[in-house]
């Protein structure tokens, strides 16, 4: 049988269970008298007949489905494999890496292990496209490639991030001995002749290294410091290897000052909160404001969250300037809502070390009452990676703070990998699609393909859907056509100040009122 089991085996043991159990179904397969397989289907049922035990059996001719279903998993997974995978060498693309390379440092930080990433760029490479053509520029590429998995060996992960950019990552690496050892038998390995057509020809190339357990935490990170160190690596005449350690130290002792200012900042009262609005993008109505912390930095002038924000995290100071955002952001939507304005829905980002902090959901009710705030007007975002690191304990607390009416949301839906049993499980209420995946659309079909899917999962789960990152005309009116109307980006406005933000509700409210006077005075 399919499953490899022998088939006198098999029906004896499907048949001990019917009689045991009162009817089994299952699959077989028969050989005809040509030889041809045919796929049935037997569904097998102990009765009493006359007096007798016996099975009544009864048999279904599935093969056109298991054929169907063969074709469709086929597709399915050459779909995924041409997603996945570079189209000239077959070697995994740069989307196939990151995900390789997150899960693979999701693992090193539970393990704690030493991981180690290697840029890997031929020396020049253009030479050989402007003087021999692209065909055989191809040829040598196909050629490296397979050369590169060779020497990279089964137990690390080796992509072709396009050109003659490759990369490869190293897992639970033991000492330097072990990295040194590698990238000399790659330097050596690359540096061998390549024959194509009539040409031999040869290549050389310049390798970067970057330490997860030395410097950092986050993929990107980890790949632009070891394209930082390739290119060292080919001042110092290519054929060779650079660390990232000078910048490494450098970068080190940056944190430090880092977190120095942070605490000093959050004392001295140097963060501001900005506000961006998020649009019915058919009416150009605010329905509400994401607060985002700024940081008004001593001497490197106005910070956005991305050069902070991280390290805020790392050190805990983010809880605390969290609930300061949180407070001065309910404080003045509150405030313009008793002026007679209309703000909408406060989004607030809500990080995993906020939400264990033991006392969020009291902070949260002292702040309603004390600024006469209604649940209702409250959105947490939470990240989709977040909410996936603890899942289970996530849904307890989400579910506390969902009971007091606030709306819970995800944030950068689709940079994670939640599986749909946990989705149906969260108290959520709204998905936002991440604005990584919005930057491709209309014109890349893939991005177009997963924005929609996401539109029509929201749909299906009965939740809203919000899109960030909108910028241009075209993303909006695409948007729009295919059911997403909440729309967040600069295609609207830029994150700015509580005082813009105030002005920008004032105009909306006088157009509104404008508007309904209109209406009042025309004749019934």
């Amino acid at each position: 049988q399919a499953d490899g089991t022998h088939s006198v085996l098999r029906i004896r043991e499907m048949k001990h269970l019917a009689e045991t159990s009162g009817n089994q179904q299952f699959e077989w397969m028969f050989k005809k008298e040509d030889g041809t397989l045919s796929w049935i289907d037997i569904m097998m049922t102990s009765i009493i007949l006359n007096e007798r035990e016996i099975l009544y059996v009864v048999c279904k001719d599935i093969s056109k489905r298991k054929e169907m279903e063969k074709e469709l998993s086929q597709q399915k997974n050459a779909l995924h494999y041409r997603a996945n995978h570079d189209a000239l060498t077959g070697l995994p693309n740069r989307t196939f890496f990151i995900h390789k390379l997150k899960e693979a440092l999701s693992q090193g930080r539970q393990n704690d292990e030493e991981f180690v990433l290697m840029f890997i760029d031929l020396d020049r490479f253009k030479k050989i496209n402007d003087s021999l053509g692209h065909a055989v520029g191809d040829a040598v590429i196909k050629t490296i490639s397979e050369r590169l998995k060779l020497l990279a060996g089964k137990e690390n992960f080796v992509a072709r991030l396009g050109g003659d950019e490759f990369v490869l990552f190293m897992k639970n690496v033991k000492n330097d001995t072990e990295i040194l050892t590698l990238v000399t038998q790659i330097l050596s390995g690359l540096k061998e002749e390549v024959s194509v057509e009539h040409y031999t020809l040869y290549t050389s190339a310049s390798i970067g290294i970057s330490r997860y357990a030395h410097y950092d935490t986050n993929a990107d990170n980890l790949l632009k410091y070891a394209d930082t160190a390739m290119y060292k690596a080919k001042e110092m005449g290519g054929n060779s290897y650079c660390f990232y350690t000078k910048e490494m130290t450098e970068l080190a002792y940056e944190h430090v000052m880092m977190e120095k200012d942070l605490r000093e900042g959050i004392k001295s009262g140097d963060f501001e909160v900005y506000y961006q609005p998020q649009v019915n993008g058919k009416t150009g109505e605010i329905t509400g404001l994401e607060a985002l912390v700024r940081w008004h930095h001593p001497v490197e002038g106005l910070l956005a969250p991305d050069s902070f924000i991280a390290l805020a995290e790392k050190t805990g100071i983010i809880v605390e300037l969290d609930l300061w955002v949180m407070e001065q952001a309910m404080k003045d939507v509150s405030r313009w809502y008793k002026a007679g304005l209309t703000p909408g829905v406060l989004a607030l980002n809500i990080s995993m070390r906020q939400l264990e902090y033991p006392y969020l959901q009291e902070v949260v009710q002292e702040h309603m009452e004390r600024y006469d705030f209604k649940a209702e007007w409250l959105e947490f975002e939470v990240t989709e990676t977040a909410m996936m690191k603890k899942p289970e304990k996530v849904i307890d607390i989400l579910d506390g703070l969902h009971a007091l009416g606030i709306v819970i949301a995800i944030d950068d839906f689709g940079t994670g990998y939640s599986s749909l049993s946990h989705l149906k499980r969260l108290p959520i209420d709204k998905l936002k699609i991440d604005q990584s995946f919005i930057k491709d659309i209309p014109e890349d079909s893939t991005a177009k393909t997963i924005v929609n899917t996401m539109i029509v999962l929201a749909e299906s789960l009965h939740l809203e859907v919000i899109a960030e990152g909108v910028e241009t005309e075209a993303q909006h009116n695409f948007l729009l056509e295919n059911g997403c109307s909440q729309i967040q980006g600069h295609y609207y406005s830029e994150a700015v100040t509580a005082r813009e933000i105030e002005a920008i509700l004032k105009t909306q409210s006088d157009y509104e009122e404008k508007l309904l006077s209109n209406f009042a005075a025309e004749p019934a």
